[in-house]
């Protein structure tokens, strides 16, 4: 289920709202939802580096996938 992610694409964290950028990522399916866990890489944010899952169709989606 490989999506392609263009270098850009980013979700924001849900805690500190700092853009947490998709790199090798694969997405799972949970309940009919595609969803990537992602981690907050920003020391200060309360969510650094706690897996978090995002829901595919909320990322700001750069390259190959955009359209």
């Amino acid at each position: 289920m490989q999506r392609p992610y263009g270098k850009e694409t980013h979700a924001l964290c849900r805690e500190c709202g700092r853009k947490i950028f998709v790199v090798d990522v694969e997405p799972t399916e949970i309940d009919g939802k595609r969803m990537l866990e992602l981690k907050c890489s920003q020391p200060g944010c309360v969510a650094y580096g706690k897996p978090t899952l995002y829901d595919d169709d909320a990322l700001v989606i750069y390259g190959a996938a955009a359209g």
